[in-house]
């Protein structure tokens, strides 16, 4: 007969450790907890005992003992202009929900979506409160960099979400991979065209020069085609950063309805693909749609048919597990990986319904 389960087993003590290093307590438990001095040799016999006794730390015991208190600073855009925030906001307050007990403080730092001085503002604001970490999405190029080389040395952790940017001072990105994004676009957008096309690249933002995750997109988009060597394929771009006047929208679709006769599809970089279909489905029922987010403008007009897919760029979990790859850290002692990249997933009108 086979027995199921674990047998009982003495539970090894820091004495029992001790004993066998011919140390102290003391020692052992600077050991234990990375506190203190203790020479390399003498540490690494500590750790070599533990692991021939099994000696299992009860981290989140460990920590509570402590009673510390950590602080983390979040700084995202108000979400009163562009309502993709809401989720990853909400990412972060239902991941505090499930760890903040054990001593996790969120302070959120908001600022207007389009001032890159009150942006600025902001991350120097919550900086100066000194927290272990600040999660921000560095929207913004050059202004990203400036505060990314003030904190660069601190002991704050610096968690980016939504946008990567290379810089050493940041600990992890946790989002997509924009490249990639932007040749899956491609990809959904050439289905099925056969004949000479043409596709409008179309960034729907304010400083979309200066964000890296609008041009990484670009760059993956047009590399696809390259890489296809299709001599009958044309692509356009555009910076359109009036999308916020609805006159000046509407004109400037039906322009490029009129400029482009052969035009196939629309690859909007953002979440603001619905300004575009809202327009296009008065004017034209044949130009194809790629877009991003499952904000509820996009998921009406993907289910009547107006946007084709939609990717979701799971920006609630960004939120989500920007506190918990810091509370794994600190409390269960899990390397910080540099990029926490998230799935592209392709959003259709038969599977909308499983992700919202």
């Amino acid at each position: 007969m086979q027995k199921i389960g674990h047998s009982l087993k003495k539970r090894v003590t820091i004495k029992d450790i001790a004993d066998q290093s011919g140390v102290s307590v003391g020692t052992v438990d600077r050991v234990i907890h990375n506190r203190g001095n203790v020479a390399q040799d003498v540490a690494n016999k500590v750790r070599e005992v533990m692991e021939n006794l099994g000696f299992e730390r009860n981290l989140l015991a460990s920590a509570l003992a402590y009673n510390k208190t950590y602080n983390i600073a979040v700084v995202l855009p108000q979400s009163d202009i562009d309502t993709y925030w809401q989720k990853p906001r909400q990412g972060v307050i239902d991941a505090f929900k499930q760890v903040g007990h054990f001593g996790i403080n969120i302070e959120f730092y908001n600022f207007e979506l389009f001032n890159l001085v009150d942006f600025k503002g902001k991350l120097l604001e919550a900086f100066s409160h000194n927290p272990h970490a600040i999660v921000f999405p560095p929207m913004f190029q050059k202004e990203s960099r400036s505060f990314l080389d003030k904190v660069l040395g601190s002991e704050t952790k610096i968690i980016t979400i939504n946008t990567f940017i290379e810089h050493p001072a940041v600990s992890t990105f946790i989002g997509q991979n924009s490249f990639r994004s932007g040749v899956l676009a491609a990809r959904l957008l050439n289905f099925n065209q056969q004949a000479k096309k043409e596709f409008i690249l179309l960034n729907l933002d304010k400083y979309s020069t200066d964000a890296n995750h609008l041009i990484d997109k670009e760059n993956g988009f047009k590399s696809y085609f390259e890489d296809l060597n299709q001599e009958n394929v044309t692509i356009t771009k555009y910076d359109f950063e009036d999308f916020d006047d609805a006159c000046k929208l509407d004109a400037f679709v039906e322009n490029l309805v009129n400029i482009h006769q052969n035009m196939a599809g629309i690859f909007v970089t953002n979440s603001r693909s619905f300004l575009v279909a809202e327009k296009l489905k008065h004017l034209s029922s044949k130009i194809a749609i790629v877009g991003f987010d499952l904000i509820d403008q996009n998921i009406e007009l993907l289910k009547a048919g107006k946007i084709n897919f939609l990717i979701n760029q799971n920006s609630h979990l960004q939120g989500f597990n920007s506190l918990m790859v810091f509370y794994e850290f600190y409390y269960l002692q899990k390397p910080i990986v540099h990029h926490d990249y998230l799935p592209l997933d392709i959003i259709v009108p038969e599977n909308v319904e499983y992700y919202v």
